[in-house]
């Protein structure tokens, strides 16, 4: 078998494992709300292992963890935090050509972790919608969303800053 596919399968399974523990498992309460530490993970896994293992990570790791904590999302989080990580891979890979300094590859993530941000809010508002029945009632959810998705890029960022990515390259 090859070495790349090996390392695929590995990264991805750690991955899943790792997605999984933080979004069953890691979060912050914020008072009236709490933020899902998934997406952190999801973040750092797509940009440095790329749009396969973003996928198989953010889609799997995070349906076990809704299987764990939240059943009744799970099936419909498996496609939305698939396309997330899918997407945030897809760009780290174009983008990683063109990362020539510290500032443009901090933008760089951001925007990579902003594009996967809104597939986030915007697929659960469409998955909430058609579960509530209403647009009103998936309107609640694009706030505390939005809040996880900038309290995990701050954080996913900071990771992703520590982490040397040349070293874990498929």
């Amino acid at each position: 078998m090859n070495r790349n596919i090996i390392k695929k399968m590995i990264y991805s399974a750690l991955g899943i494992a790792l997605v999984t523990i933080s979004t069953a498992f890691l979060q912050l309460n914020l008072g009236s709300s709490f933020v899902c530490l998934g997406d952190v993970f999801i973040f750092v896994i797509s940009i440095i292992f790329g749009p396969v293992v973003g996928l198989l990570s953010g889609g799997f790791g995070s349906f076990f963890g809704d299987m764990i904590s939240y059943p009744p999302t799970m099936f419909y989080t498996l496609i939305i935090k698939g396309l997330e990580g899918l997407s945030v891979g897809l760009l780290a890979y174009q983008l990683r050509k063109l990362n020539t300094n510290l500032f443009t590859r901090n933008a760089f993530w951001l925007l990579e972790m902003f594009v996967g941000s809104i597939i986030m809010v915007g697929g659960y508002f469409l998955c909430k919608a058609l579960f509530y029945g209403t647009y009103e009632g998936a309107l609640v959810s694009i706030v505390p969303n939005i809040i996880q998705a900038i309290v995990c890029m701050i954080i996913a960022l900071g990771i992703l800053n520590i982490f040397p990515q040349e070293k874990f390259r498929v």
